[in-house]
């Protein structure tokens, strides 16, 4: 148990733990000990990770365009302590470098102060990182981009997340940076959390705060024109909006990598990867851009409406249960 303001929070570090077991197996007996090992914890994933292979077919990609946390990493308790295994790099890595042209790496985390670049061990030039929804990027060159965001989007954000300091910075508040996501701003998008995986926080005190952090966003935003909060029951996030008044999500970030990095979606065959419904964007915009034939889609979800819900986009999608079995057929597709 861990002691933040006045709250008794649950830490575990099974993620941390597993990770680092499976290096060293990895590290000391190889691939095949580790498959075993993935293999006894993880049912039918022999089966999993062989249909897996079969479906990608050896198929040469213009671009592979995934998520990173409950895609091909897994989750962890805290993303700060998220740092990628060595295993799962060689194994992205070699399928990077041998079956694709450009891959990118897009997840809603920031790529800064605690963010993606810092958890990654992937060589350098490998793949492209992109933070914030898309709205942020590091290409495999290292040139920086981000979209560009008006003077009033930025006095808004600025004025918002000064806000939430403050609000975190009570006594009773500061566990809420402390679990889970923490707090983490990033560029067009706030990230706070209101829950852990353990369910450390009382039911009751984890719906006031969200409700103290929904107000916080009305009292600067009282039109409602340059925010939109989503509650995913763990973490609050609070997304600039776009044009027509919606939230920014991974297919507009898609687009506009698309366009600022030239990856030529239109023109290629695609693999797109993702787990939750937040992934599905990324889908959508692939499928408009380059057509059906030319995409494939892999998801690490054995939730039926959520593999409904992609393969209305999507038809021959296909899904595994885990990243394990994801990033071992990938390793071995070639």
């Amino acid at each position: 148990m861990l002691r933040a303001g006045q709250q008794e929070v649950t830490v575990t570090l099974d993620y941390e733990f597993s990770e680092l077991g499976k290096d060293i197996l990895f590290l000391e007996k190889g691939e095949r000990a580790l498959e075993d090992h993935h293999a006894s914890i993880h049912d039918g994933f022999r089966e999993e990770v062989s249909a897996l292979r079969e479906y990608l077919g050896g198929t040469m990609f213009g671009v592979f365009l995934t998520d990173r946390d409950g895609t091909v990493n897994n989750y962890c308790g805290r993303y700060r302590s998220s740092h990628q295994s060595v295993y799962n790099a060689v194994y992205l890595t070699r399928f990077v470098r041998e079956q694709t042209d450009r891959s990118v790496i897009l997840t809603s985390a920031p790529l800064d102060d605690g963010g993606l670049l810092g958890l990654t061990a992937m060589p350098e030039a490998t793949v492209c990182y992109a933070g914030s929804a898309g709205r942020e990027f590091q290409s495999e060159d290292g040139e920086r981009g981000a979209l560009p965001l008006s003077q009033e989007q930025q006095d808004h954000m600025r004025a918002f997340n000064e806000r939430l300091a403050e609000l975190l910075s009570k006594e009773e508040n500061r566990v809420f940076a402390m679990i889970g996501s923490g707090v983490q701003y990033k560029y067009g998008q706030t990230t706070v959390s209101r829950q852990d995986i353990h369910g450390s926080i009382p039911e009751a005190r984890s719906s006031d705060f969200a409700e103290s952090v929904t107000e916080l966003m009305r009292s600067v935003d009282p039109e409602g024109r340059f925010f939109r909060i989503t509650d995913t029951g763990k973490d609050l996030e609070i997304i600039l909006t776009v044009r027509d008044g919606r939230e920014f999500h991974k297919g507009d970030g898609a687009a506009f990598l698309d366009r600022e990095l030239q990856l030529g979606i239109g023109k290629r065959n695609c693999l797109i990867c993702g787990d939750t419904d937040s992934d599905v964007a990324m889908v959508e915009y692939a499928v408009a851009a380059a057509g059906q034939d030319r995409t494939w889609v892999v998801f690490v979800t054995d939730d039926p409406a959520l593999q409904r819900e992609v393969r209305s986009h999507a038809p021959e999608a296909h899904f595994v249960r885990s990243p394990d079995a994801l990033v071992t057929a990938l390793n071995t597709v070639s």
